[in-house]
């Protein structure tokens, strides 16, 4: 029954805001960074795992982390989802958040509990965030996570060319009996990032960079208010 209300919520919620994205969502913005606390050039972060202990301290007052990498694969061949992304702690049977990517967008799986059997839901965004062309294609995907909410922004890998796509989930890394956020941001040794599809439905590649940057929701939600969504 709590599960059904979760999944009936997120229906609704993101109904919402998908129709403002799209009809809304601003091309040419491109969300500023923080200061850098990881980078790593990589020839391919497929299969990576990244604890959060290897990234510089968080400062005082950033209560959000950036994730960016790449994908690069040919998005028409396949259908299935594939996997990008895992939060976990100390193993992976203690995943509790996993970004997809899906049919041109993102989707997330999201745990609901620390017992067995594991109740997770799926979070597919109606957001059109990748474009599917013929032929292998390279996105760049960013991140913004904190307990409670991700804002995500997607794009080429050409910098000169501002063509983004923009989309938020309102939840985070936190589920209602443990609060893992603050692990990630006091860099606990079990805290991870693990980068990659174990049995991808396609053979695709994470190239070119891995960054992890630190931000501030307030600052961001200011940010976003008075540069993404006023006149847009």
């Amino acid at each position: 029954m709590v599960i059904n209300r979760l999944r009936l919520l997120a229906i609704i919620v993101l109904s919402l805001l998908a129709i403002k994205l799209f009809s809304q969502d601003k091309r040419d913005y491109i969300t500023p960074l923080g200061k850098n606390l990881y980078h790593k050039v990589v020839t391919d972060a497929n299969g990576m795992v990244l604890p959060l202990s290897d990234i510089s301290p968080v400062s005082s007052g950033k209560d959000g982390l950036t994730v960016v990498f790449s994908l690069r694969t040919n998005l028409s061949s396949f259908s299935k989802p594939l996997k990008l992304l895992s939060f976990m702690y100390d193993n992976e049977s203690n995943t509790f958040v996993e970004v997809f990517y899906h049919n041109g967008t993102l989707s997330f799986r999201r745990r609901v509990n620390l017992l067995l059997p594991i109740l997770s839901y799926d979070y597919e965004l109606f957001d059109p965030l990748i474009d599917i062309k013929s032929g292998e294609s390279t996105t760049v995907i960013s991140l913004f996570f904190t307990s409670y909410f991700f804002w995500i922004e997607t794009g080429g890998p050409n910098i000169t060319v501002h063509d983004k796509r923009h989309s938020a989930v309102f939840f985070g890394i936190d589920i209602p009996t443990y609060t893992f956020m603050n692990k990630f941001l006091q860099r606990d040794i079990k805290a991870k990032l693990k980068f990659g599809d174990p049995n991808p439905p396609v053979v695709f590649t994470m190239p070119s960079e891995v960054d992890i940057y630190e931000f501030n929701y307030k600052d961001l939600k200011n940010e976003l208010q008075t540069n993404f969504c006023d006149n847009n």
